[in-house]
């Protein structure tokens, strides 16, 4: 309702920084959004089936998902300069000062 109210759809009052709805608001916003059924229209003939998806007919019929590499596994090519071949660690010394 609060979204409703900024876009200016709705009626409210705002006191303090928020949104109010008196008892005649909710009234008038109940009235603004009531639908009514067509007098004239067949209710049998309205009701559609609803639709598949047709991603669904193809999941059902043996799709098979299959897991992403994780990312480690993904980035072979980049590798710690710090590394050797393996990946174990290689040893640096640092010269003292």
């Amino acid at each position: 309702m609060k979204e409703q109210a900024r876009r200016r759809r709705i009626p409210f009052s705002r006191l303090g920084g928020s949104y109010r709805f008196t008892a005649e608001h909710l009234q008038e916003i109940i009235a603004i959004f009531e639908e009514r059924p067509d007098p004239g229209a067949d209710p049998t003939s309205s009701v559609l089936p609803a639709s598949r998806s047709p991603y669904r007919r193809t999941a059902a019929q043996g799709v098979r998902l299959t897991a992403r590499p994780p990312r480690r596994a993904r980035n072979t090519s980049t590798r710690r300069p710090d590394t050797d071949q393996e990946g174990t660690r290689i040893g640096i010394r640092r010269e003292a000062r």
